[in-house]
């Protein structure tokens, strides 16, 4: 079992769990992609003349 913070709620446990099940559901059903598949479908959800991505957890992903 996953250990959280105490302060997580139930609910954000159960969403934390559910979303690492569909990644695992995705992995067995072959629906994953490599790197460079990603780095490409990201510059065109972004547009192509954005380089850098940022997202909500502060990380920054430079594209290559």
């Amino acid at each position: 079992m996953i250990r959280t913070n105490s302060s997580t709620s139930p609910m954000e446990t159960q969403k934390l769990l559910d979303g690492i099940a569909r990644g695992e559901r995705a992995l067995n059903e072959g629906r994953t992609f490599t790197i460079e598949q990603a780095k490409d479908r990201l510059r065109k959800w972004l547009g192509n003349s954005t380089e850098t991505a940022a997202f909500p957890s502060t990380r920054t992903i430079k594209l290559q």
